[in-house]
């Protein structure tokens, strides 16, 4: 288990319509050190890279926005969300991850139920543009230049709100851009899943 992020929600404007819905929220949020930073190679004898460790070591805190329209059974979301991380400790060295920015846009198609006014469960299919952008890193006070930069990935993803509270959703994210400072591996891809409340 890595670090875990636990983020609330507050939408300051909905406006109904007969067949469309616009939402805007504020986000804010907190990162917390519940990954291992000490984890090491094969061997035992050097610790891994702090972008291999399960966690980061330092609490990160969030706040942006998120904006939604739907109409009908197609809906269209766009988010940004701010990343302020502090200093942590990975192996024997302190890290510091650089600012980050996420960023995405992403239509849904509800493939379930067909009427808008039905009642149970509802199945989405989802396909968005997202990324991140990271300022540079430091390592024991000094900064790192081959670090930070933009990757943009193109995600298809699947959705179930099981209302009126639960909603379920994976995504996978594949790389199709990007602008790394300095010399870096960058991401193919990766999936991701989330657990969400409604209040």
């Amino acid at each position: 288990l890595g670090d875990i992020s636990v983020i609330g929600r507050y939408s300051f404007f909905k406006r109904h319509t007969i067949d469309a819905t616009t939402t805007v929220a504020a986000l804010f949020g907190i990162k917390l050190p519940t990954g291992r930073t000490d984890s090491k190679t094969n061997d035992g004898m050097e610790f891994l890279d702090s972008h291999m460790q399960p966690g980061t070591g330092s609490t990160d805190f969030m706040a942006g926005l998120s904006f939604s329209h739907a109409v009908q059974r197609v809906s269209l979301s766009a988010n940004l969300l701010g990343v302020v991380p502090t200093n942590g400790k990975s192996g024997d060295k302190y890290h510091r991850f650089g600012n980050a920015l996420n960023y995405d846009l992403t239509a849904k198609y509800r493939v379930y139920p067909g009427s808008t006014g039905a009642m149970g469960p509802r199945l989405f299919l989802a396909l968005g543009v997202n990324g991140e952008l990271r300022g540079r890193e430091k390592e024991d006070g000094v900064t790192i230049t081959n670090s930070g930069g933009n990757t943009t990935y193109l995600s298809p993803g699947i959705q179930v709100v099981a209302a009126p509270h639960w909603v379920f959703e994976v995504t996978y994210q594949k790389a199709v851009y990007h602008n790394l400072y300095g010399t870096q591996t960058g991401e193919d891809y990766k999936a991701a899943g989330g657990v969400t409340y409604l209040f």
